[in-house]
């Protein structure tokens, strides 16, 4: 009686094994169709307009004869409808920001290509989900950048608006020749820290290029003095030390610091110092003022933060990026007699010739 079994057992375990081998051949097949689906939208660069537009060749190798989506985003709507009036498979995801939908009309969804069907949808539907997403993202992030550049261009703007200002308000006063001398004494030593900060409003819009960077020998102290002049600051310094590198973008870093300090006087009384000297291969700075210290100095460098009426907190945190991509470091410290602003800085190297 066994012996008459044998033939149905080995007839079954062979159809067992062609089935599995079938399958496990169809699942391989249609694995490297949708990772080729993935590629290509990899390939698209995850923009979900352009995926959807070429997608039509993938899917038909897979064994779709038609198909429609539909997605939003940001108040932007794409949509392809159906050729075909079948119901087929479909599934959609209403969120607040985005919607999308997709549906699939298989040529065949029986036996095992009702299962390879739905990983086709499920597959489609997470794609167009995530380049939505990604799409989403990456716009508010734009949004994002140009409303820092538009508050970076406020700071700057708005300096230079006070100092065209103050001197509306000086030539108002102007009755005599010495005062004119004066006047045009003040131009002088105030040009430089003007154009520096024209040449920083037209390099955020990228109108205007600095071009390359002129590195010169300068003197920290008279740099110091100069910009404290423009504010007509009261300031000791001691000290100096000669650095070679870019006088212009260090003289807008003092003219932020200091002007912080001016302004920080005319509600307050104190006292302005300022000590120079050398640390091995670096030249450090050292700003103190005797006014009311920051409760956390650290949160000063951080990007719209701020402690000022009407201040915009872009200031000290774009003082930073410039100190740092000369190779220094600027730190900020609340000492027992007011507030200390630290810039180490590279003495740099003159190149001969």
């Amino acid at each position: 009686m066994l012996s008459k079994l044998y033939p149905f057992i080995i007839l079954s375990g062979v159809l067992i094994i062609g089935v599995s081998l079938y399958y496990g051949y169809y699942a391989g097949r249609m694995l490297r169709k949708l990772l080729s689906l993935i590629r290509y939208n990899e390939k698209s660069g995850y923009d979900p307009v352009t995926f959807a537009e070429g997608m039509g060749e993938y899917l038909s190798q897979m064994g779709i004869k038609d198909y429609a989506y539909y997605f939003s985003y940001l108040g932007i709507e794409f949509e392809k409808p159906k050729r075909l009036n079948i119901e087929g498979k479909s599934k959609f995801l209403v969120d607040n920001d985005f919607m999308v939908y997709v549906e699939i009309i298989p040529a065949s969804d029986k036996w095992e290509n009702k299962y390879s069907n739905n990983l086709i949808l499920e597959t489609l539907f997470h794609i167009f989900k995530t380049d939505v997403l990604v799409k989403i993202t990456s716009i508010n992030t734009t949004f994002s950048n140009l409303a820092k550049i538009q508050s970076f261009l406020h700071h700057d703007m708005k300096n230079l608006a006070q100092f065209i200002k103050t001197l509306v308000y000086n030539l108002d006063r102007v009755d005599s020749t010495e005062d004119e001398k004066r006047l045009v004494s003040y131009l002088k030593e105030t040009s430089p820290a003007l154009l520096g900060r024209v040449n920083k409003v037209f390099s955020t819009l990228e109108l205007e290029s600095r071009g390359e960077i002129e590195n010169r020998l300068f003197s920290l102290k008279q740099l110091v003095e100069e910009t404290a002049a423009v504010y007509h600051l009261v300031c000791s310094i001691e000290g100096d030390s000669e650095l070679y590198g870019d006088e212009q973008s260090l003289g807008m870093v003092f003219d932020n610091l200091l002007k912080n300090i001016y302004e920080k006087s005319l509600v307050e009384d104190l006292d302005c110092s300022v000590s120079i000297f050398e640390r091995g291969g670096y030249a450090i700075v050292r700003i103190d003022d005797t006014g009311t210290p920051a409760e956390n100095p650290e949160r000063l460098f951080e990007p719209f933060y701020t402690t000022k009426q009407g201040g915009l907190g872009v200031g000290l945190y774009q003082t930073r990026l410039t100190v740092t991509s000369m190779q220094g470091k600027l730190s900020a410290y609340a000492t027992n007699g007011g507030m200390r602003f630290e810039l180490s800085l590279p003495k740099g190297t003159p190149v001969d010739g």
